[in-house]
């Protein structure tokens, strides 16, 4: 979803964007986790009434998988598409199966799936992830998500002056998107 927040406002303002990867609950299991047990159900019910709202207004499908997916093996797979100039299709094609599809993404089939939907080999992604290729630099995302006190994802970082997390209204990006040309 923030993909698409971003990618609606393109037209408006000249954004130059850069995804890195930050796992938030690595203690999820491969097969992921039910959220009920984690969350206080006022909490879960208010985030899936804002993003659905969101999603309505960006014209996104929204039907998430019922569970809290483990993204360590997306993230890796991401680091493998950005290696093989297709990371904006894997990306597209990650979020699609996470909020429309509602797929679980810790599992290896899922993301061999989605790395064919993105035009890539499946299984040489999964054999670079097997061979942990890609563990220094998601430390190095890692390391910066926590120097910049990331708690939740997305979470956008606006010329280095501003940070907005979740998935919030257009509109309050285009309030700090204005405020950074009015300071240029």
């Amino acid at each position: 979803m923030g993909k698409g927040l971003v990618d609606s406002l393109r037209d408006e303002f000249d954004i130059e964007d850069t995804w890195l990867g930050f796992e938030i609950h690595p203690e999820t299991p491969p097969e992921g986790a039910d959220v009920s047990g984690r969350y206080d159900p006022e909490d879960i019910a208010q985030m899936k009434l804002m993003l659905n709202q969101r999603a309505e207004e960006l014209g996104l499908p929204y039907d998430p998988a019922p569970i809290l997916a483990n993204s360590a093996l997306a993230l890796a797979a991401a680091e493998y598409a950005r290696d093989n100039n297709r990371f904006e299709e894997f990306h597209r094609e990650m979020l699609e199966a996470v909020f429309a599809r509602g797929q679980n993404i810790g599992l290896r089939e899922v993301i061999a799936d989605t790395a064919h939907r993105a035009g890539l080999d499946g299984a040489d992604m999964l054999k670079a992830i097997d061979e942990n290729r890609y563990e220094e630099r998601l430390k190095k995302s890692h390391d910066l998500g926590r120097q910049l006190r990331v708690t939740g994802v997305p979470t956008f970082i606006v010329n280095d002056s501003y940070k907005i997390t979740g998935a919030q209204p257009l509109e309050t990006f285009r309030e700090i998107f204005r405020k950074v040309e009015n300071r240029e």
